[in-house]
């Protein structure tokens, strides 16, 4: 009989372990059964051997290994090993969640559930590990099973409420916030219940809670800051001084981000497009305690307008109580007025003002009358304001209107064209052009008028239509000319989900539709941060599937992108379009839930503009927001490749459909060697249908790139001779700073104290909008760490060498996923920091309205602590 050396068990067993660790599950199975072949009656091989098949994806051998051991009368288990078995799994498990492996510890997790369902930690965690995948409705689904084992289970009923307050279902979010206030109180608690009874307009709830969240922490700035704003907003005056010592209270106690907004509104305020500079104005006036309060109600005025009319005009006349003489305040007060259609208030307001020779007082004054119907008085008012300002472009355009009406065709064409000298890419004013040359009988001006202004914007296509019928109906000889060419096209209302399905269903040839890549996965690994969670914006699992990407030829087929490229459409016929490669603005994850084709823009966009006809075989290379150079280097570019890889005979391509506009586009297009007599700029042709139309698929979805796409990028522009020129010859590998400073968003506030920090770990500060694409590819391949805040700019981590590591800064309120993704495809080290806020949700949302475009103060010493972190591994 063979002695079996206990060490030898050990030994193998201790290998098994680090190959279950490190994912080599085969591995580990050959060891574990050799373990058991040494010893057969070691229970807990047999347990490591059943997880390492469960891990495997074999679920069925697992199970039969496990129950093996538990009817195996020789090895005579007692209840206190099933507990140790059980014990062991959730270790496991316990590990792969700890180091974000969520789909590996899911899987134990629903194993454990086989054999003991009645522990609430597994279900606790199990949520966790498919809520850190994007499932988050099994996730929510997995605590309630928790609060039903263990009522007074906050941490359950607060991951609840998380999920439901980020999914915007205020109600359910507040039944959770509202049990977890009968088993304790906290201050953020209160806050967020009274964040939700806002979001639902029960003001009054909400009112309370902020204050049961003062009480508990009377330094907690951002229920000051909600509280404040509420108070203003709930329509009673008496609350409005509260409301604003509030808010002061809220700036004092989180001044920087306050500060430094205001030290830009100084210097910078021209480029200060994604703020609101009103917001500004207020943050300034609560900081200056003894400032006149008018300038404070005025500019709570201004800001509030957006969100209540009502409240805005209440405090326009307040700011007029406390100043009756601020004109800024009146002329405010009466524009509100007027936008509300209360003109004859608007009206008296104005008239108390004859004694102020001022432009926009006439202005406003025209623009009453011309809503009352009075042309010769809002011409007369109009007259006076250009006089004040010859270069008052909106009064030429409504002088042009006001004779229009009056039957002055002359004046009215002489200020259209006063109008278009000032501002010559008005589609309106082109518009209206057209139709006074249609009266003049001018056709072939009309027309031409008319295409200037589509060319411009297609949405004016609507309005040009209305124009024509107006100018058919006042002019009854001119029913024969005929219109058509700029008459606007009734959009498709239909589609095929895929353009596969489109082929199948019609018996088309095989040459119509050629695959050019697989569906494929994309395994992923989580970003990196000093929160050992993970944002909601990365949460798609360890994997991700990607559609396939083609090549369609559609006879007779036509392609729309809308003026402002945020909608677009492939169409086959009049009735029909293909969804897959119809992409439109939210763009969203692929095989999300929301991707469904009924919702396309098409079928709420209106009239499309007409067709521009083109002979010959024409291939489309534009998509959405091609001025954006991380979509047109990562969308756009890489559907050239695709017909490469189907051995295009470029020589047969009359067209390509391009967006040319911008430096970084010429340039690549160049590159690609795209003839320029061959691009058709679709800024200028909206809307297009040619004999033979041929379509690249996008290289998947749109943002959601594989990663042959980076390979295409670094062939063609980063080649050798690229690099030796652009980097004189250089070896070492850099550290640099991607600098926002000349971006009119997403720029770091604290850029200063932030450089001083990067400059003394070696970094260099890079301002890419000097660069050539080339210039960037080769800066880029030779990184070592790259900081920078969230923007295009990062789309050249496409030439990064793998292994570089990368620093994404964002604002607290927006993160977006696409750097990370391009560096899971390149095989980076991705980490990311989340910036600062003004206090209170409402407060920032005031000054920065779109999130996207929110600035960035960054805490200089987490950016260090991160830094540090990266730097040692």
């Amino acid at each position: 009989m063979q002695v079996v050396n206990p060490m030898d068990i050990i030994q193998i067993k201790h290998q098994a372990d680090i190959y279950l660790k490190q994912g080599y599950f085969t591995a580990a199975i050959n060891l574990y059964e050799k373990c058991i072949e040494l010893d057969p009656n070691l229970s807990y091989n047999y347990w490591y051997l059943g997880l390492a098949w469960l891990l495997q994806g074999n679920e069925i051998e697992c199970q039969s290994i496990w129950l093996s051991v538990f009817t195996n009368s020789d090895l005579d288990l007692q209840d206190y090993d099933l507990i140790e078995f059980i014990n062991l799994l959730k270790n496991k498990a316990d590990e792969y969640l700890e180091y974000h492996d969520h789909q590996l510890a899911q899987t134990i997790y629903e194993a454990i559930l086989e054999w003991d369902n009645n522990r609430h930690e597994i279900y606790y965690n199990l949520g966790h590990a498919v809520a850190m995948q994007g499932n988050l409705e099994a996730a929510i689904d997995y605590w309630q099973i928790v609060i039903e084992m263990q009522p007074d289970h906050i941490d359950a009923y607060l991951n609840q409420a998380d999920i439901w307050q980020k999914l915007e279902n205020y109600v359910d979010a507040i039944f959770c916030y509202e049990n977890i206030l009968k088993i304790a109180n906290d201050y953020l608690i209160y806050y967020q219940l009274g964040l939700c009874y806002s979001h639902i307009k029960e003001w009054e709830l909400a009112i309370n809670c902020f204050y049961q969240s003062i009480e508990l922490k009377n330094d907690y700035a951002p229920a000051y800051s909600d509280l404040g704003l509420i108070l203003i907003y709930t329509d009673n005056p008496a609350n409005w001084e509260i409301g604003i010592n509030y808010l002061r209270k809220a700036i004092e106690m989180q001044i920087e981000f306050a500060k430094y907004l205001v030290d830009i509104g100084k210097t910078e305020k021209l480029q200060l497009n994604n703020i609101h500079l009103t917001g500004i104005k207020i943050i300034k006036s609560l900081m200056n305690i003894s400032e006149i309060e008018t300038g404070l109600y005025l500019s709570l005025g201004k800001i509030f307008y957006v969100v209540s009319p009502e409240i805005a005009i209440q405090l326009l006349q307040k700011a007029r109580e406390i100043e009756p003489k601020n004109l800024e305040a009146a002329l405010e007060l009466s524009k509100i007025l007027l936008n509300q259609n209360q003109i004859n208030q608007a009206i008296d307001i104005l008239n108390n003002l004859n004694n102020q020779d001022h432009e926009e007082l006439y202005y406003l004054k025209s623009q009453c009358y011309l809503k009352l119907a009075n042309y010769q008085q809002a011409i007369f008012y109009l007259q006076k304001s250009i006089r004040l300002n010859p270069h008052l472009i909106e009064s030429y355009y409504f002088l042009g209107i006001a004779f229009l009406r009056i039957g002055n065709i002359e004046a009215a064409t002489i200020n259209f064209r006063q109008n278009l000298a000032i501002k010559p890419d008005s589609p309106l004013t082109l518009a209206y052009l057209g139709f006074i040359y249609g009266k003049k009988h001018q056709i072939k001006d009309a027309i031409n008028y008319f295409q200037q202004a589509i060319s411009i914007n297609s949405s004016v296509v609507t309005f040009i239509d209305n124009l024509i019928n107006t100018l058919l109906l006042e002019e009854t000889s001119l029913n024969k000319i005929d219109f058509f060419p700029i008459l606007p096209i009734y959009p498709p209302d239909k589609f095929y989900k895929s353009t596969q399905e489109w082929i199948e269903n019609n018996d088309l040839d095989e040459s119509n539709y050629v695959e050019s890549y697989p569906e494929i996965d994309i395994q992923l690994n989580y970003p990196k941060s000093l929160d050992n969670s993970i944002h909601f914006s990365f949460r798609f699992g360890n994997n991700l599937k990607l559609p396939s990407s083609f090549v369609v030829t559609i006879p007779q087929g036509r392609f729309w992108l809308s003026a402002d490229q945020t909608q677009s459409a492939i169409m086959i016929n009049e009735s029909h379009f293909l969804a897959d490669i119809s992409p439109d603005f939210p763009i969203l994850s692929p095989n999300h839930p929301d991707k469904n084709p009924r919702n396309h823009a098409i079928f709420s966009v209106g009239n499309l503009p007409p067709i521009h006809f083109i002979e010959g075989n024409v291939v489309v290379l534009a998509g959405l927001t091609n001025n954006i150079y991380f979509h047109w280097m990562l969308d756009i570019l890489p559907r050239w490749e695709l017909l490469r890889k189907q051995n295009c005979n470029f020589d047969q391509i009359d067209y390509f459909v391009v967006d040319n506009s911008l430096p970084f586009q010429r340039e690549t297009l160049n590159l690609l060697q795209i003839p320029e007599n061959k691009q058709i700029n679709i800024n200028k042709t909206h809307h297009i249908q040619a004999t033979k139309l041929i379509v690249p698929s996008f290289p998947a979805s749109v943002a959601w790139m594989p990663k042959w796409t980076c390979k295409f990028l670094n062939h063609h522009f980063l080649r050798p001779e690229y690099i030796e020129k652009y980097t004189n010859n250089t070896s070492y590998k850099q550290r640099i700073y991607i600098t926002r400073n000349l971006a009119k968003n997403r720029r770091i506030l604290n850029e200063d104290e932030i450089l001083n920090l990067l400059k003394s770990h070696g970094f260099t500060v890079v301002v890419l909008e000097s660069m050539s694409v080339l210039e960037q590819a080769a800066l880029f391949s030779q990184a070592e760490i790259i900081v920078s805040p969230h923007g295009s700019g990062l789309t050249n981590l496409v030439f990064c060498q793998p292994g570089t590591k990368v620093i994404e800064l964002f604002a607290a309120n927006y993160v977006y996923h696409c750097y990370w993704w391009i560096s899971n495809l390149i095989g980076l080290d991705y980490y990311y920091l989340l910036g600062e806020t003004l206090p209170g949700w409402y407060f920032h949302r005031l000054i920065y309205p779109q999130d996207f475009a929110e600035d960035i103060l960054v805490n200089a010493g987490d950016l260090f602590k991160l830094l540090q972190i990266c730097e040692k591994l």
